[in-house]
């Protein structure tokens, strides 16, 4: 292809997203690109724009600590299950 451009694949898994997403960052303006036939090429440079975004929904829980809980948990009902 281009010298420092990228296809929306190529993209995507420098960003670990989907083609699809990449294909929605374009249509959001957030990432540029340049229509070459039906391809998509984004600078690889403009990546950075988008890599250091915040991130949204629920925290992932850390492994050690959802193991954790979920043993309390398990101890809790079957407390209940032998009083009951």
């Amino acid at each position: 292809m281009i010298e420092g451009y990228l296809t929306t694949r190529e993209v995507a898994e420098k960003l670990g997203v989907t083609v699809g997403r990449v294909r929605q960052l374009v249509a959001d303006k957030r990432l540029t690109a340049l229509k070459v036939g039906q391809t998509n090429l984004i600078k690889e440079t403009d990546l950075a724009s988008v890599q250091e975004r915040k991130r949204t929904g629920r925290p992932k829980k850390n492994v050690s600590e959802a193991k954790e809980s979920a043993g309390k948990d398990a101890k809790k009902d079957l407390d209940k299950r032998k009083t009951a």
